[in-house]
């Protein structure tokens, strides 16, 4: 298992999320991290698993409904 730094500045500030990966695969991409940084913008990021990890940025309202209509 591989723990990688993600460095990235965002309103001005330098900030750093913790990347995961095992083998070939990502185990943990720093979602957690990552959306306390932003959510102060009404998004957050969500991870649909498959057999690729697809990660998709949405407002709250726009993840219940996409749960309600989708499942």
């Amino acid at each position: 298992m591989v723990d990688t730094r993600g460095q990235f500045d965002f309103k001005g500030k330098r900030h750093s999320i913790q990347i995961v990966l095992r083998y070939d695969y990502l185990e943990d991409i720093g979602l957690e991290e990552l959306n306390e940084i932003i959510k102060d913008t009404g998004y957050q990021y969500y991870q649909v698993k498959h057999e690729l990890i697809t990660v998709v940025m949405l407002t709250k309202e726009e993840a219940k409904k996409l749960k309600e209509e989708r499942g």
